[in-house]
């Protein structure tokens, strides 16, 4: 994903707008004006801006922020659930106001994604995805890695594929991310993750790039697959305070990995959860390449 240095937080329907950058803690209120009057003077500061919300296509202004950014230059960037892409006008007219990239989720085939979103939603999305790449439109897609979606993924990444997405990311379940079932239970372990990117190395060439999430490095088989862009992209900060549950963690075996200097290391809980005896499971698999 290109570099997001303005972040704007859209709220659903409201026309209510939060500005910041990756240096702002706090996201402080403005008026559409007073974005754009932001827009303009950050224009040769920064060369892309990311809107998000709540669900930004349905904000009042939404295809007017994608305009005022374009205009000024910026490559315009929006995290969506894709549900109103599905209609053909709704993206055209996005993507004639200046829609670069948009980064959406899809979690496996359909009964699957409907039951983690709650929502019966699988093809509004897919078709929102496939009218966007119509048109042209960079797209990611965010997967979770569970023990169930690992029996299908391939399936629902052979349909990306088709449909031209670029970057395909892999994301590892968090404690707070409120999946239907039991962390523990739903959890895949380190050994399970890399097979399925090992026996899958074809289906993941084929994209722009891959990204694996909230996993350590040595998950994805680098070396066997160093054709591969897998890339881990953490949501959350190793050196958060003792209290947090998503601490990261080195082993022993860390110490002599080839990636030590630039992994975050093993999520502690979920370490816990699959065990380090996985780790060296993971590391004999690692080998056999």
């Amino acid at each position: 994903m290109s570099n997001k240095d303005l972040i704007l937080q859209v709220g659903g329907s409201k026309e209510m707008f939060l500005l910041s950058s990756p240096l702002i803690e706090e996201f402080p209120e403005k008026t559409f004006e007073e974005v754009v009057s932001e827009l303009e003077e950050k224009k040769d500061e920064f060369s892309s801006v990311e809107f998000f919300g709540g669900e930004v296509t349905g904000n009042t202004k939404f295809f007017d922020l994608i305009e005022e950014a374009s205009k000024r230059g910026y490559r315009v960037e929006i995290v969506s659930d894709c549900i109103k892409f599905a209609d053909k006008e709704f993206t055209r007219k996005a993507v004639d106001k200046g829609l670069d990239f948009v980064s959406t989720e899809l979690h496996g085939e359909s009964e699957l994604h409907n039951e983690y979103v709650e929502s019966q939603v699988f093809e509004k999305v897919l078709e929102g995805v496939s009218n966007l790449a119509d048109h042209g439109v960079e797209l990611e897609v965010g997967s979770f890695l569970t023990k169930k979606s690992l029996k299908e993924l391939n399936k629902l990444g052979e349909k990306l594929s088709e449909l031209g997405v670029d970057i395909w990311t892999l994301i590892g379940v968090m404690e707070d991310m409120n999946l239907p079932g039991d962390y523990e239970e739903i959890t895949p372990d380190y050994v399970a993750v890399c097979k399925f990117i090992k026996n899958n190395k074809e289906l993941l060439e084929s994209f722009e790039s891959v990204k694996l999430m909230n996993y350590p490095m040595c998950v994805a088989p680098v070396k066997r697959a160093e054709t591969l862009s897998i890339l881990p992209r953490f949501m959350v900060d190793k050196d958060l305070g003792n209290e947090s549950s998503f601490k990261y963690a080195n082993i022993d075996v860390c110490e002599v990995c080839e990636f030590f200097e630039d992994c975050e290391g093993f999520m502690e809980k979920r370490l816990e959860t699959v065990g380090k005896e996985n780790v060296r499971e993971l590391w004999k698999l690692r080998l056999e390449d």
